[in-house]
């Protein structure tokens, strides 16, 4: 038997019905039918006076099903209350209590707990007479004061508290796999046997993954059996009511679980990371709120309007090439007359005529046409119609559900499609390998004996050995003339103009110039110089000159080529040449189509306009079904008090699922709007943080962290030098650095290289957090494309040189008793040497170069800009226990040094690989502590001075706060409060009892009525092309700075006087 609600289980085996558990205290777990949506269907909790279980109306109540569950649109009556009695929407006056909640993964449960989608808190009512004039009646109506502070229970997430523990890098995590899968039981003598370190998984009894099966089994070490978890996931209500009482069972056992692995896990928690603050900022982080509106549903119309005609255009003009395409078949059998015509060609010139197999980009398509089958009632004129394999492919069964006429099934993602657009690199053909992806064919021999008329029609003349080298067993299907002319006319096109070296006098092939290079512009010139080098380097190799072949050359192109007189050139991958290019329509190529690079043989503009309607849907196309899917709750009218509220027909929420401990740096984690892109005028749907939009009488008030980790980074270093701001020369970059003067670290690494300041932030940051030279010449390559690969690798090697410094050592006390003896470096025994000094040192003293490291006390970088915050870094991840200098949160169990080995020299490569994680875990960790500090100061602020406001989100560097408008100004100074105390508290943690004024306070506090970027975006998109001011109606907001705000505030965050409200006299 099983009632609608909360029931509650007495100790005398009775049980009973009440509106709510009353508990300050609970375990919580809520299972979900996920056949029918995402609203709760079940849910167990258990607390200090014993149990409870809730069940839906849908799961009792047969007929209370509700079809906008499967929209992804709720209502608070479908949600598990908590704090509220059935039919109450707002917190009456007394019953706001604080409360913590304990779950894995527990923002999913949270999700579904009516309160949290509350937006304003009841503070106080009252009842007042109003006397209509005509009807003298007296009437009683309800005013009522609200604040935005929002519900005060708070969430904690055993698989956070988990990951800070003891979490996994994804390294470990492929190796905990294996060693589940049998790795484990193997012993050290066997592992031996098999060439395995068994010092690989000494961390492996420290952790687990992260579900709660693992967790359950590394904490309390028992079984939890998952299996009944399927019936939630694939049955239906009725398989829920006739396995109740086993699923609830399977309900509670979790929520058990959880409370073993919470008991267990809390004392590890609070010895790992002692300060309150980490748990403050952590309880705050899963408080997110996120406001909607009717124009939510509007939105997500329209950007399904726009991409679904995108996708029919799309649709349409490759169901044309295809049908062109198809053509090549069937004018060969169109009538009797043709086909007599055809056998009698072939019988006088003894050679076979085939359209398709003539064409350098069909000729390898499937063209097999099934034996027609003619029934007994159908007639010679209507036969069923045969097509090849290719084609058949592309069409829909009739009994399909989504049935269309023609090829409607292809798409810009099957591998015909770029040879149905006849698509060209430089006007060569594309081929595609399957070893190596998409490229092209260049001419292995000299040309004036590829274009030979004698040599074409010859046999090939290959041995066995050498057919077997290819990628197609039947070469002579390659129509190698057809391709050959094409070949020739693009070559001579490309290289049709000449230019004489300046200082030779003499021709060579990278002195030639194509016409292509007019009217270009100087990327795609450069573009096409780079593409003229590569083949003068071909022609070096004798690929396409006359002379041996280099045999290295000929294996790796040969085995990709469907003959032996070409050679496969790949398509250039933006990550590299180790990898294939799958897609030539991909985005990734948009600019060389746009430069005329990547073309169709056609002269059309088909390729073209594939490729950027591709690019316009890519976005919507990737995050649709996640953000199409977000649970949505939505406010009835009478759910909603707010001023101006008939702005809108309807008002609602969404509560990110947040896991605010969600990697090993303790970064928080969510799918959807935390990798929220801003909004882009060629991507449809961009424009999502835009429709995050504050309800009537309230403002976005917020700011992002002027480079955050780079000032962490650079403090650390100031504090570790000198104890001084601004001491090393990253410090100091750092403090009078300035983004809007262009004078910031990224903003000069952009002008110096020559890319653009979002670039060149990856390129500082990655360096910070430990990537190498060859990180910083692939991506110089990527984004600066007029730099050749030695160009790239010398400025990579220059700059990190000048930044990052040279490895050198600091010696032991052996090493300096050595130097004591050796005139020529007895001054210097206490400084780092460089590798020559050191080989110096010992051939003085006759030491062979293997004992060099018996020598050194460690490894340090000198001579850099970055090296004191490098060594720094080093010597806190080479730490015992690493912890960060701020908050003294220790690293996870599972990189400490007595499970991961902490080898100085880095011999070994995975312990180098664990060095670089330690090393970014001590900047992003401590980025952590920084926001966990302002989020608990902010809270504090906004209780201690009675500003309405919430914590909304935070992503990445940004953080923004739902604030009743009155106070937005006094919440943007609280902000600017919160930052300068911050910094405060991280410098003196470190040392320093002072702090900058350039770094005090953010350089500009946002106040915007939508979730953007900046504040003077318009968000303008294909599905938004009137923007956000003339489309949705969203003024601009505004960006003030500290001087501003006081003015504005009279510099204090006390009210200016007490709220009026006209309507109570």
């Amino acid at each position: 038997m099983h009632f609608r609600g909360w029931t509650k289980y007495l100790a005398n085996d009775s049980f009973e019905s009440v509106p709510f558990p009353e508990e300050d205290v609970m375990i919580f777990d809520v299972e979900v039918c996920v056949t029918v949506g995402n609203a709760p269907t079940l849910a167990c909790a258990l607390s200090p006076n014993g149990w409870y279980s809730w069940c839906s109306d849908m799961l009792v109540d047969e007929t209370a099903f509700d079809s906008n569950a499967q929209e992804a649109k709720y209502r608070l009556e479908d949600l598990i209350p908590l704090e509220t009695h059935r039919g109450e929407f707002f917190f009456p006056p007394g019953r706001i209590k604080e409360k913590i909640i304990v779950g894995h993964n527990v923002s999913y449960d949270r999700a579904r707990i009516k309160e949290q989608y509350f937006l304003q808190v009841r503070t106080k009512h009252m009842n007042v007479v109003n006397q209509m004039s005509n009807l003298r009646v007296v009437k009683f109506q309800s005013f009522k004061y609200f604040c935005t502070k929002g519900s005060k229970t708070r969430f904690m997430d055993t698989m956070s508290l988990h990951i800070a523990v003891s979490g996994i890098t994804s390294y470990q995590r492929a190796l905990k796999l294996t060693a589940k899968s049998g790795l484990n039981a193997l012993g050290p003598a066997q592992m031996k046997k098999l060439g395995l370190d068994s010092s690989i998984l000494e961390w492996n009894d420290q952790s687990s993954l992260n579900n709660l099966a693992d967790v359950y089994k590394l904490y309390c070490d028992k079984e939890l059996s998952k299996s009944t978890r399927d019936v939630f996931v694939k049955g239906s209500l009725n398989d829920i009511r006739d396995q109740f009482q086993s699923l609830v069972s399977y309900c509670a056992s979790d929520v058990e679980a959880t409370k073993q692995v919470f008991s267990n896990i809390l004392p590890l928690y609070y010895e790992r990371f002692p300060h309150p603050v980490t748990l403050a900022g952590m309880l705050e982080m899963g408080t997110t709120y996120l406001p909607i509106n009717s124009k939510w549903l509007e939105y997500i119309q329209k950007s399904e309007d726009v991409f679904n005609g995108c996708e029919m255009e799309v649709k349409a003009i490759l169901m044309e090439k295809a049908e062109e395409a198809l053509e090549l078949l069937k004018d060969e059998r169109s009538s009797t007359f043709s086909i007599c015509l055809k056998k009698f060609q072939e019988f006088t010139t003894n050679v076979v005529t085939v359209r398709y197999k003539e064409d350098p980009w069909l000729w390898d398509l499937d063209w097999k046409v099934p034996k027609r089958r003619k029934s007994k009632t159908q007639s010679a004129l209507n036969e069923t119609p045969s097509y090849p394999a290719w084609y058949r492919k592309l069409l829909y069964k009739e009994t399909d559900a989504d049935y269309l006429p023609g090829p409607a099934k292809i798409s810009t993602s099957m591998q015909l499609v770029p040879k149905i657009l006849r698509l060209t690199w430089f006007g060569f053909p594309l081929y595609y390998s399957r070893k190596g992806g998409w490229g092209f064919l260049v001419s292995s021999i000299e040309d004036k004996e590829c274009s030979s008329s004698s040599e074409e029609k010859e046999d090939l003349g290959m041995d066995d050995s050498e057919k077997d080298t290819h990628e197609t067993t039947d070469q002579s299907t390659f129509p190698y003339v057809k391709w050959l002319e094409l070949w020739t006319k693009a070559k001579e096109r490309l290289l049709s103009k000449q230019y004489k070296n300046k200082k030779t006098g003499k021709q060579s092939i990278t002195d030639l110039a194509g016409i292509e290079l007019r009217n270009k512009s100087e990327a795609s010139a450069e573009e096409i110089m780079d593409f003229i080098r590569g083949l003068e380097t071909l022609s070096s190799s004798g690929l396409w000159s006359k002379g041996k072949r280099k045999k290295k050359a000929d294996s790796v192109s040969s085995e990709c080529s469907p003959h032996p007189k070409c050679m496969f050139v790949p398509l250039p991958h933006k990550d590299g040449p180790n990898n294939r290019v799958g897609n030539p329509l991909a985005k990734d190529f948009l600019a060389k189509i746009e430069e005329g690079i990547l073309s169709s043989a056609d002269d059309n503009d088909f390729a073209n306009k594939v490729v950027r309607l591709s690019k316009m849907t890519s976005y919507w196309r990737n995050n649709r079904d996640r953000i199409m899917g977000q649970m949505t709750v939505w406010h009835d009218q009478e759910q909603v008090s707010l001023q101006d509220a008939d702005k809108e027909p309807s008002y609602g929420a969404i509560l990110p699922q947040v896991a605010v401990s969600g990697t090993l740096t303790r970064r928080a984690v969510e799918p959807t709007w935390m990798t929220a892109s801003n909004a882009y005028e060629d991507r449809i749907g961009s424009e999502l943080k835009g429709m995050i939009q504050a309800p009537p009488s309230y403002h976005f008030v917020g700011a992002d962290v002027d480079s955050q980790e780079l000032w962490i980074a650079s403090v650390i270093g100031d504090a570790s030098f000198s104890g001084i701001h601004g001491s090393t020369a990253l410090g100091w970059m750092t403090l009078q650095g300035n983004k809007s003067a262009g004078t910031d670290m990224h903003s000069k690494t952009a002008s110096l290289i020559g890319i653009g300041r979002d670039q060149a932030k990856i390129l500082n940051y990655g360096r910070i957090y430990g990537a190498g030279v060859n990180f910083a010449e692939r991506l110089l390559m990527q984004f600066n494309r007029q730099l050749s690969s030695t160009e790239a690798r010398s400025k990579s090697k220059s700059m990190y040189k000048m930044t990052k410094g040279e490895r050198k050592y600091l010696l032991n006390e052996v090493g300096r008793g050595l130097c004591d003896v050796f005139e020529d470096l007895r001054d210097k025994k206490y400084e780092a040497f460089s590798k020559n000094e050191l080989r110096n040192l010992m051939d003085y003293h006759q030491i062979p170069p293997q004992h060099l490291m018996e020598l050194v006390d460690k490894l340090v970088w000198d001579g850099g800009t970055e090296s004191h915050m490098f060594n720094r870094l080093e010597e806190i991840a080479q730490g015992e226990c690493p912890i960060t200098p701020i908050l003294k949160c220790c690293i996870s169990r599972s990189l400490v040094p007595s499970v991961v080995q902490n080898d100085a020299s880095q011999s070994n490569r995975a312990e180098s690989n664990y060095q670089l994680l330690k090393v970014n875990w001590v900047v992003q960790s401590s980025a952590v502590d920084y926001l966990h500090l302002m989020l608990t100061c902010m809270r504090w602020l906004i209780e201690k001075y009675d500003i309405d406001a919430r914590f909304s989100i935070s992503v990445h560097d940004e953080v923004r706060f739902l604030v009743k408008s009155e106070d937005r100004y006094r919440a943007a100074l609280a902000l600017q409060i919160t930052n300068l105390l911050t910094r405060a508290v991280c410098s003196y943690q470190l040392g320093m009892n002072d702090l900058p004024m350039s770094v005090a306070f953010f350089s500009c506090i946002d106040i915007d009525k939508v979730l953007r970027k900046e504040v003077t975006q318009n968000c303008l998109t294909p599905s938004n092309p009137q923007g956000l001011s003339s489309g949705y109606g969203i003024p601009l907001g505004e960006g003030l700075d500290i001087n501003q705000l006081i003015t504005k505030t009279k510099g204090s965050l006390e009210k200016v006087s007490p709220l009026s409200h006209p309507e109570l006299g």
